[in-house]
């Protein structure tokens, strides 16, 4: 017996599904041995990009959620005139009055009036809050798409982007060897096998097997019964 890995068949690279499927039955019509096709089918692992992502959306969140009521009382201040961006500005923690420095830091004198408005009773004027307004409406307008595209990402892993693997169990004669075996495998998949390699376990986890169901070794793991076609 002998185990081949191939890999998936994009669809993109099949020009003609008839002769391919053809190719197919006409390598498994002529084994006058047993053989199996085992697929498993997998959701590709999103956890780099939405490792990225996620990260950057974590710091940017970290201020704009903070100076969420800033925002709110600087609006009204510019536009309707009974905001009162310095009370919200001195409900700050340090750590985001830091951060808000920081991003003001390209211009000194805006710093500085921030920190007389939180440290004094002192409201600043119009430019000031327009300034401070404009610097977070720059720094915090990807934040929404950076959290939109952390739940794409997890769409595509739970529905939709899926990767594929085969492995392709023959039982052989002893005078039919695998590097001969795997020039027709070659030929008739039109995809490289890789001799020896190990089925993947089907089953997470260690069980113990009973007559009608097998029991897992793990609290928590689920039991797990087959039910033959003609039973059903």
């Amino acid at each position: 017996m002998h185990v081949f890995q191939l890999t998936s068949f994009p669809c993109d690279q099949v020009g003609d599904y008839e002769s391919l499927a053809w190719s197919f039955g006409g390598w498994f019509s002529e084994r006058p041995y047993p053989v199996r096709l085992l697929a498993f089918n997998r959701g590709c692992d999103m956890h780099v990009p939405r490792t990225a992502v996620d990260q950057q959306a974590r710091s940017v969140g970290l201020l704009m959620d903070a100076t969420a009521e800033l925002r709110r009382q600087i609006d009204r201040r510019l536009h309707q005139g009974d905001g009162q961006p310095a009370i919200a500005l001195r409900q700050l923690t340090p750590d985001r009055v830091a951060d808000l420095y920081d991003l003001c830091a390209a211009a000194p004198t805006v710093v500085a009036a921030l920190e007389q408005i939180r440290t004094t009773e002192d409201a600043g004027d119009l430019a000031i809050w327009q300034a401070v307004s404009d610097a977070l409406a720059v720094y915090g307008w990807p934040l929404p798409w950076m959290r939109e595209a952390t739940r794409f990402y997890d769409t595509l892993q739970a529905r939709h982007l899926r990767s594929a693997t085969y492995q392709l169990l023959t039982w052989e004669p002893p005078s039919i060897g695998p590097d001969a075996l795997a020039l027709t495998i070659r030929r008739a998949f039109k995809r490289e096998p890789i001799v020896g390699t190990r089925i993947p376990p089907v089953l997470p986890g260690a069980y113990q097997e009973f007559d009608t169901y097998l029991q897992p070794d793990q609290t928590g793991d689920p039991f797990l019964s087959g039910l033959l076609a003609y039973d059903a």
